[in-house]
């Protein structure tokens, strides 16, 4: 992870967790009763 996350990748990374989470965890509680 650390190798991984740099200063230019941070944010991108960061920003693609957080929209890909947001979508995945709306979806399932949105199809949930």
């Amino acid at each position: 992870m650390a190798t991984l996350t740099t200063t230019q990748t941070s944010p991108s990374l960061l920003g693609g967790v957080v929209i890909i989470g947001g979508t995945i965890i709306g979806a399932g509680m949105f199809s949930l009763p």
